[in-house]
């Protein structure tokens, strides 16, 4: 057998993501996964290519829309192309382009993130027992760059129809019209609310 020459191909028919990914605290991730991943390589070089759909991408039971995901890697795996974005009803409610890096004993990221009409109610899970009734959608841009284990984040998001509860305080916050956060380094930092 030639040990320079290898061909893995992953094809995905109507597979339950759930059933697929770890388990993440806080998020519940649903939805059924179609596509291919294939990594060729032959002597060192390779070609790792993924082109995944999922329908119905599920955030905490709430339905997001249709799951692009494409991915395209370097011949010495040193960099990968990500293209992925989530449609819904012909908008796209969120994309994330741009590269990751594997040169150095970490990967870092060089990523764009796109919103538009993005709901941040599924993100209730996270603040559980601090905040509740996270409600609103978000339009914007953000920067992810750096090491992709603590990467600095950078943009500016507009909140349409937000606000949220702090059960403590027995409080419900409702956000105005024009609100916004600012991203950058680890900080969000709340314009017009």
């Amino acid at each position: 057998a030639d040990s320079t020459y290898k061909d893995l191909e992953l094809k995905f028919k109507i597979v339950s993501l759930s059933k697929i990914t770890p388990d993440l605290n806080g998020f519940d991730l649903r939805g059924e996964v179609n596509g291919v991943l294939n990594v060729l390589q032959e002597d060192d070089v390779y070609l790792p290519i993924g082109n995944l759909n999922i329908a119905d991408f599920t955030i905490n039971d709430e339905v997001q829309g249709n799951l692009e995901i494409g991915i395209v890697g370097n011949r010495d795996l040193t960099e990968f192309s990500v293209n992925t974005r989530i449609t819904d009803q012909g908008v796209d409610k969120f994309s994330l382009i741009g590269n990751i890096y594997n040169t150095s004993d970490f990967p870092t990221a060089q990523l764009t993130a796109n919103l538009q009409g993005f709901s941040i109610s599924p993100f209730n899970r996270l603040a559980e027992g601090v905040l509740s009734d996270i409600r609103g959608t978000v339009d914007g841009t953000a920067r992810i760059e750096g090491d992709i284990r603590n990467p600095s984040i950078s943009g500016m998001l507009g909140i349409q129809n937000g606000g949220l509860a702090i059960p403590y305080l027995n409080v419900d916050y409702e956000l105005s019209p024009n609100s916004g956060v600012r991203l950058f380094d680890q900080n969000f930092q709340f314009e017009g609310v």
